[in-house]
């Protein structure tokens, strides 16, 4: 592929509507960050890491999320390399001289998408330092590196990962209204149960039923599938009761089953939530009165350990702990997820996420 010949297509890069003022107050705080590690120039690699896509852009879609890096100079506009391919000097020129006419980069508000890396892209905004700040250094693909640490002699990377996971944490007002936003989808969403989970229908019906009812709620996108995902058993509500998956399109539910639902819904501007329930079909067993009283525990045990600074990965191992203290088996499938963009972006209890 002759990559000085390459077109960016528009469709590259989808936005959403995220307020202007929203991203440019999440900028402000990257900026912070590069003034107090003083780089004059950020690199942010594998931006489906920490959504850092969404969050800088107010893109939806990522066309390579594991190979596009973002340039993030302190004032100008930001580049956007769609590959992890990169430009020799002589490319360069020829790629400059033919987009002069043909327009082959793609422009979105603040950013510029291009074909390919060149280093000096970066290297115009470093000063004499030749620090360079750089985001999750360990997806910098080795030919990447090589590339940019011999063409910019003293080049020095600055890890500044941890001080913008610290900076990003915080909500502000348009975060905290989508976080409302998503938590009523989905409780609409399920409020819709009542009237689908009718004793004879098939369980695989009821599946894509509850899948049709977030895509009329907004929850569209390209593939309903993707966006609207649904996980669903049921089994009959009785002591010692086992829950086996469904095999499309399953078998009919009955008066007295159990029904466990769990939906993963995107909508607002990409972001993405999840929720789920449990629904009886009748009067419940005692044994689900009893795995509701512990799970209600669970959750508000959970709750008091989510403080700021505290990792997923130490609460989840509480909360394992805490299971076992009342007689539940361990559970490794659970995750705690609060918001994000995308499904990708639910977090690693094997990482200190």
């Amino acid at each position: 592929m002759d990559i000085t010949k390459m077109k960016v297509a528009g469709w590259e890069c989808r936005y959403y509507g995220m307020p202007h003022e929203e991203l440019e107050q999440r900028r402000e705080r990257i900026r912070k960050v590069m003034k107090e590690k003083k780089v004059p120039v950020v690199l942010i690699v594998d931006m489906i890491r920490g959504n850092y896509f969404q969050w800088i852009l107010g893109a939806g879609m990522s066309e390579r999320p594991t190979e596009e890096i973002l340039i993030f100079p302190k004032e100008e506009n930001m580049t956007i390399c769609i590959t992890s391919q990169c430009f020799t000097d002589e490319e360069h020129a020829s790629y400059k001289k033919l987009n002069a006419t043909n327009s082959q980069d793609a422009r979105f508000g603040d950013a510029v998408n291009v074909p390919a890396l060149y280093y000096g892209d970066i290297k115009k905004y470093m000063d004499d330092t030749g620090r360079v700040g750089i985001l999750y250094p360990d997806s910098l693909r080795k030919t990447v590196k090589d590339y940019l640490e011999q063409k910019i002699p003293g080049l020095e990377w600055v890890d500044i990962t941890e001080e913008m996971e610290a900076v990003k944490a915080p909500k502000s007002n348009g975060e905290r209204k989508i976080l409302k936003d998503m938590a009523a989808f989905h409780d609409r969403l399920f409020g819709s149960v009542a009237a689908m989970a009718i004793p004879g229908k098939l369980e695989g019906d009821l599946v894509k039923e509850l899948r049709y009812r977030a895509y009329q709620m907004g929850c569209g996108g390209e593939d309903v599938t993707r966006n609207a995902v649904v996980f669903f058993t049921s089994e009959p509500d009785k002591e010692g009761g086992a829950i086996e998956e469904i095999l499309y399109p399953g078998k009919q539910i009955q008066e007295g089953d159990r029904l466990n639902l769990k939906a993963q819904c995107v909508a607002y501007d990409e972001f993405y939530g999840a929720l789920g329930r449990c629904f009886v079909l009748g009067k419940a067993s005692e044994e689900t009165k009893k795995d509701n009283e512990a799970l209600v525990k669970i959750q508000d045990f959970a709750a008091e350990l989510l403080k700021p600074g505290t990792s997923l990965l130490k609460v989840s191992r509480k909360v394992q702990k805490y299971r076992k203290e009342l007689g539940i088996p361990e559970d490794n499938s659970n995750y705690l997820y609060g918001i994000g963009c995308g499904g990708r972006g639910t977090p690693s209890l094997t990482r200190s996420a």
